[in-house]
């Protein structure tokens, strides 16, 4: 019970920092959303070739573009981690009561909710393109869960890294 509460407090505080800072978010956005508008239209045509299991070129591309967000969007969670630990505030919250597996845990639970949001806006942009819902009503609440899971894995990589990026630093010297 203590770790979740530590959990969501300290990812409520990374999302407040990603709230008042929402340019990183809106650039992870666009290049999917440029892609959904570009490719979208310019191949709609290849879907009468057969073999997409769709009409609609949207439909196909949709759930591509928000594993595609999921993973690029994650690979740089770690830079907070680590932008954190060079700023001390790391160390300053190694000696509050916190869980410490609260501590690693938040940057990854942050890096999922971020990727779902990222997700949210290109299935948006996709039902405004007139993407249908091909795989049924849960088709898209799939397609979150996947993102979350996978922005999640790569968060949780990136930030494994980053952990291990000092010791290396330091041994280098």
């Amino acid at each position: 019970m203590k770790f979740l509460r530590d959990l969501f407090i300290l990812a409520g505080r990374l999302l407040v920092h990603s709230k008042r800072m929402p340019v990183f978010v809106i650039i992870s956005i666009i290049q999917p959303v440029l892609w959904l508008l570009l490719f979208g239209q310019l191949f709609g045509g290849v879907t009468a070739l057969g073999g997409f299991g769709t009409q609609s070129y949207v439909d196909f591309l949709v759930p591509g573009l928000a594993v595609m967000a999921a993973l690029f969007g994650s690979a740089y969670s770690g830079m907070s981690l680590l932008m954190d630990h060079e700023r001390g505030i790391l160390d300053r919250f190694l000696v509050t009561p916190a869980a410490r597996g609260a501590l690693i845990g938040a940057y990854v639970a942050h890096s999922g909710v971020l990727v779902m949001g990222q997700a949210t806006a290109i299935i948006g942009v996709g039902l405004l393109l007139g993407a249908g819902m091909t795989g049924g009503v849960l088709a898209y609440p799939v397609i979150l869960l996947a993102a979350f899971l996978l922005g999640s894995a790569f968060g949780a990589l990136s930030n494994a890294l980053a952990l291990m990026i000092p010791r290396m630093m330091r041994s280098s010297r």
